[in-house]
């Protein structure tokens, strides 16, 4: 069984893992340890939901994203800022640059920019070359609403949009053919 029919036939429900809950409170309650390191975020939340991590992982997973649900309400305004700065580090064009790397952080920023910021371009270039057939596109809209909505509220950084990369790449090299036939030499009489 695969990891999602696995869990649905375990737990009676759809899911693809069971630490959903674990990493909404993480994103949402424990951002700023985080951010510092991982370990101390998954830390904070076994010492203060003790309870929890003595439930079998299906429970412990419902427990977890009901504590999630129950800060989202206590902390809307919290909420709303932090997923607008998540909306920022999901699509942001270089690395985070607050975290110590152990080579250059310039080399790395640069390297990163010319990749993403060309392929930005072009694919926004080709979105609207092709926006004639946006009505037929709602399945990739969706798949990347869907992707960026749910790091919005939990945990972003810009590796977790590498799998819309391909989607991009498709309108990249339409902006991409339509430039090369634009060229002087190209055009046709």
């Amino acid at each position: 069984m695969t990891g999602g029919s696995a869990c649905g036939a375990l737990f009676g429900r759809a899911a693809i893992d069971l630490h959903g809950g674990e990493t909404a409170l993480i994103g949402l309650k424990y951002r700023v340890l985080n951010h510092i390191d991982s370990d101390l975020a998954y830390a904070a939340v076994k010492k203060d939901y003790p309870d929890a991590y003595a439930l079998p992982e299906g429970e412990r997973d419902r427990y977890l994203a009901k504590r999630s649900v129950e800060f989202i309400r206590e902390h809307p305004r919290q909420v709303l800022l932090q997923s607008a700065d998540n909306a920022l580090q999901f699509w942001r064009l270089y690395p985070r640059q607050d975290h110590a790397m152990p080579h250059s952080k310039r080399l790395l920023f640069w390297l990163a920019l010319l990749a993403e910021a060309p392929l930005f371009a072009l694919t926004l270039l080709g979105l609207w070359l092709k926006r004639s057939l946006w009505p037929r596109w709602w399945p990739l809209a969706l798949t990347a609403a869907c992707l960026t909505g749910i790091h919005t509220l939990t945990v972003a950084q810009m590796r977790y949009r590498l799998p819309l990369t391909p989607l991009m790449a498709v309108f990249a090299g339409a902006a991409l053919a339509w430039l090369g036939r634009s060229l002087p030499g190209n055009r046709k009489a």
